[in-house]
């Protein structure tokens, strides 16, 4: 609840439509969520599909031009899906940005990664247990790949045009 909470409360300046996507989860959640946010969008699913089909699912519905995967682990802090917002309208070429991800006292998590491998895919998840905030972006590089707690995507990703050129 925290992470629906912190939308709500730190996103001001821009229109957002919610979508929570649940992977068959029993401890009631879905329900609590549905009364405090009833104008949330809930896709309940009976089985877990797993972290990309369950996003698939919500990606099919949803009328906007990004979407922002938040983890239930992660919140937003002030400013942070709008920071976003601001740096995808600014730069059309970029597929997907992140911002930077905080442990809950503040200091910094990793964010970036690079390609996966054996050995470089076990410390960079083991890294990324527990609590985070997300914070704005505090830089821009250009990086092999973001870390999943909290990531925008442009529609391309989740709408993609049957002639990919139009997206280079």
């Amino acid at each position: 609840m925290e992470c629906l909470a912190s939308i709500f409360e730190t996103v001001k300046k821009v229109t957002v439509e919610v979508w929570l996507v649940d992977n068959a989860s029993i401890d009631g959640s879905v329900e609590a969520a549905k009364t405090k946010y009833p104008d949330i969008n809930v896709i309940q699913n009976e089985r877990n599909l797993g972290f990309a089909a369950a996003n698939n699912l919500a990606f099919k519905q949803m009328k906007g031009s990004y979407a922002l995967l938040l983890n239930t682990d992660a919140t937003l802090i002030d400013s942070a899906a709008e920071e976003l917002f601001n740096f995808m309208e600014a730069n059309p070429k970029v597929g997907i940005a992140c911002g930077q991800l905080l442990n809950t006292d503040g200091s910094k998590q990793n964010s970036i990664a690079n390609f996966p491998t054996l050995t470089v895919s076990a410390p960079v998840y083991a890294t990324t247990a527990g609590n985070v905030v997300v914070a704005q972006p505090t830089t821009t590089d250009h990086v092999i790949r973001v870390l999943g707690s909290a990531l925008t995507a442009n529609e391309f990703f989740f709408n993609p045009s049957p002639d990919y050129t139009t997206h280079t």
